[in-house]
């Protein structure tokens, strides 16, 4: 009981360790300090936490968390520095691999319907294309890697008979189901099969440089 009425001496303690130890009762969310708050506040707004949510909390009025999302938007939108740009692109990357999470724990939810599982690997897949394009546009990868990158599917580790045996079954669940006809299940289902035809010519033009490549070396050609 003694530690709650210290004052907190650590203001650059992250802010997921902060909100962990808020819920844990060892710490007391009235007494953090306002850069300590501050960063608890862009934390939870990045979890798209409301600001009444936020402001009960942290054991504070709606008009300071309201105070406080101001600051930190105008502090955000402050020309960046080389430093505060790079810290910009961590944060971005961190968001991004949190959305990419939570997507991935939805396509595997065991009590989630076929079409939401369908939905939440649809935007898996999206929002790691998004993050490669990003990645690109700074300046971290090629053009080249970003193709390499775009061909790894929702779960990278499935090969493309795995994906088809499960579009398969997901194919005969909704005609069992009559969900035919549902234009968001169609276009799931006809971006998959792209995809995974993508996969295989990619796969069968790998094997055909190889074949194309071997009678040359036996011939000594020197044609390219």
């Amino acid at each position: 009981m003694s530690n709650e009425k210290e004052p907190i001496k650590e203001p650059q303690l992250p802010a997921i360790k902060i909100i962990k130890q808020i819920q844990d009762g060892t710490l007391d969310a009235e007494k953090l300090p306002k850069e300590m708050r501050q960063t608890c506040v862009e934390c939870l707004l990045t979890q798209f936490w409301p600001v009444s949510k936020i402001a009960a909390f942290l054991k504070k009025d709606d008009r300071t968390i309201q105070r406080d999302k101001k600051e930190i938007e105008q502090r955000n939108s402050e020309k960046p520095s080389i430093d505060y740009a790079l810290e910009l692109i961590s944060e971005l990357m961190r968001k991004a691999n949190a959305t990419q999470e939570h997507l991935m724990s939805l396509a595997r939810e065991d009590g989630a319907s076929v079409q939401e599982k369908s939905q939440a690997a649809f935007y898996l897949w999206k929002a790691i294309q998004e993050q490669m394009k990003l990645l690109q546009s700074l300046g971290y990868l090629s053009e080249q890697s970003m193709k390499i990158q775009a061909n790894i599917a929702q779960e990278t580790t499935k090969d493309t008979t795995k994906l088809k045996e499960e579009l398969a079954e997901a194919e005969k669940i909704v005609n069992e189901t009559g969900r035919a006809g549902d234009p968001v299940i169609a276009n799931l289902i006809k971006s998959i099969k792209q995809e995974i035809a993508t996969a295989e010519a990619n796969n069968n033009m790998d094997e055909l440089k190889k074949a194309v490549a071997e009678p040359k070396k036996e011939t000594g050609d020197s044609n390219a």
